[in-house]
């Protein structure tokens, strides 16, 4: 409906999106839903100190794992921890995610520039290497977003209900490499050494 998103705050926008994007979500990876929720989340804390267009951000993180909906995921689930970003699925996921919140954003009234910004950073959000090298501030803060849920409580539960409890023996030394890497800003640096903390992975990594 042209004009719709201007109708209303940044809540009131993220709830519409929220609206569109859940049924893809609850369709895609087990828990998809609630990882976007917990993403959301954390880039609402990123950006209360990092620089970054809020209205990108939140729009790119509700959309960013709708994809999953529409791909075959075998191959990500078996994959080790350091294989699953070269798994077609993962590619595949991030193509699919764009076309789709091309389409979900079509009839509202959202700024052309701005859903650019949100279709380009969907399409690579997995890819550090190349979300790093990208100018957009907003594109780094999706990207840390999402992986921060990785190193929380609710995401570790998730891990072992979706790849099997030997994930977490496997997948601990990567996280704790990727902590490492992953994250630019000094909020989400700050962030990860707090999940860290909370969860003992800091210590735990033999």
């Amino acid at each position: 409906m042209p004009g719709e998103r201007s109708a209303g705050p940044l809540a009131v926008w993220e709830s519409r999106l929220k609206e569109k994007a859940r049924p893809y979500l609850q369709k895609g990876r087990p828990d998809d839903w609630d990882h976007t929720l917990r993403a959301i989340e954390f880039g609402r804390a990123l950006l209360k100190e990092e620089k970054g267009d809020p209205e990108v951000v939140i729009t790119a993180l509700v959309l960013h794992d709708i994809g999953w909906s529409r791909v075959p995921f075998d191959d990500f689930v078996q994959a080790p921890p350091e294989k699953k970003k070269e798994t077609l699925s993962l590619r595949e996921h991030m193509v699919q995610s764009a076309i789709l919140a091309k389409e979900i954003l079509g009839p509202f009234d959202f700024p052309k520039d701005k859903k650019e910004l949100v279709l380009k950073i969907i399409a690579v959000h997995d890819l550090p290497e190349v979300i790093q090298n990208l100018p957009e501030p907003e594109a780094v803060l999706v990207m840390e977003a999402d992986r921060l849920d990785r190193f929380g409580e609710e995401s570790l539960k998730r891990y072992r209900k979706m790849f099997g409890e030997n994930y977490l023996r496997e997948g601990r030394r990567f996280l704790l490499e990727g902590s490492k890497t992953w994250f630019r800003t000094p909020t989400a640096r700050r962030l990860v050494q707090e999940l860290l903390a909370k969860t003992g992975s800091a210590d735990q990594e033999g």
